[in-house]
């Protein structure tokens, strides 16, 4: 069973400075996010031609693009498609790869055998590969994106619940659980579950990261949300023929993306060492 309590926990997630930082600025980067409308100084796709290509001025933080759009606000409302898409697509990832997880662990043999290599299958292929053939099929929307990157993430999750489940399986407690009468629906939400969600936990936040990143990828080959709609990727592209005329242009969305999953993989450390039992907090 689980050894510490939430309030453990938090105890040791707190010690671990880099990690509240990451949840720092993952919480700032939300709350932008959410207050886009009020925070955003400009209209995100509003055009003007006379302001093209302005380096960052208060008037304009970040600089305007080549249609005279300010950068700032187009990176503030293109943290929404980033964050939208880590979060759901990782919630996909996360319900069905542990579903699938803890079936296969838990009743092994053919069950265990099917699932499993479905599972290798998804993983052999290359997760950016394997989004790009997803949205090939279903075609750029943010709604697809979410769907791919969710589906390339399912293995993931899929192996690291399998292998909570086969420790669990055998322990008294679950013997005791089956002897008892209990379900095996039953045995794996009120026993096996619980047991696999502090890993689950802690990959949920590095999937999250690879997510995002996937997101941005996608976006700037042209499958993610289409323009006029901001995205970090999409950004990206359109600025990298500008390189030296406007650097600020590709700077500030790669900044984004770097501090984003930068601060999530940071989450991610500092979680397995709060969760791990056997660890000790590194600050």
């Amino acid at each position: 069973m689980r050894r510490f309590g939430s309030a453990e926990v938090w105890r040791r997630f707190r010690r671990n400075r880099l990690a509240v930082l990451g949840a720092v600025v993952i919480a700032a980067l939300t709350a932008g996010a959410i207050f886009a409308p009020w925070l955003a100084p400009h209209d995100p796709i509003a055009s003007n031609i006379r302001e093209r290509l302005q380096p960052p001025s208060a008037q304009h933080p970040f600089g305007t693009d080549d249609l005279g759009r300010d950068i700032f606000s187009r990176v503030i409302y293109a943290s929404r498609v980033s964050l939208q898409v880590g979060f759901i697509s990782v919630g996909i990832a996360a319900v069905a790869g542990v579903t699938l997880g803890l079936v296969a662990g838990y009743f092994g043999g053919w069950i265990d055998t099917i699932i499993m290599r479905v599972m290798d299958v998804l993983l052999a292929f290359p997760a950016v590969l394997l989004a790009i053939a997803i949205m090939a099929v279903l075609g750029p929307s943010i709604t697809n994106v979410m769907i791919a990157v969710g589906i390339v993430y399912i293995p993931v999750f899929a192996r690291v619940t399998r292998g909570s489940a086969l420790a669990v399986r055998e322990q008294e407690y679950v013997e005791s659980a089956r002897a008892a009468g209990r379900s095996a629906w039953g045995t794996l939400r009120r026993h096996v579950l619980p047991n696999a969600l502090d890993a689950v936990i802690v990959q949920m936040s590095l999937t999250m990261a690879f997510a995002i990143a996937a997101e941005a990828a996608l976006s700037f080959l042209g499958l993610g949300p289409q323009p006029p709609e901001p995205t970090w990727g999409s950004m990206l592209f359109f600025a990298r023929n500008y390189m030296v005329e406007a650097p600020w242009w590709a700077i500030f969305p790669g900044l984004a993306i770097f501090v984003t999953v930068f601060s999530l993989n940071l989450i991610g450390d500092g979680l397995r060492d709060a969760l791990d039992p056997r660890g000790t907090t590194r600050g």
